[in-house]
């Protein structure tokens, strides 16, 4: 594991940044700009979240393993058993 999956005070300051960012975004008079700024606060609160799992003693691992729908479909088939 690399530095930054130990270290929840790099995750929290990153949190905060993102949060500014989408915060700034939200204060504009253009609609257009909430759009991402939603973007950026649901990221600012995925890595807040993290920062407090890592502060909990559980390292976050670098390179998450997303499975897609198609692919939990096929895991919970009958025909599988699942």
């Amino acid at each position: 594991m690399d530095d930054y999956t130990k270290d929840p005070s790099e995750w929290r300051m990153s949190s905060e940044c993102t949060f500014l960012g989408a915060m700034t975004l939200f204060q504009s008079k253009n609609f257009l700009v909430w759009f991402p700024a939603a973007g950026l606060g649901h990221l600012a609160l995925e890595q807040l979240l993290k920062s407090a799992v890592i502060q909990a003693g559980c390292p976050y691992p670098s390179e998450e393993t997303h499975l897609d729908s198609g692919a939990l479909l096929l895991l919970s088939s009958p025909r599988r058993g699942g």
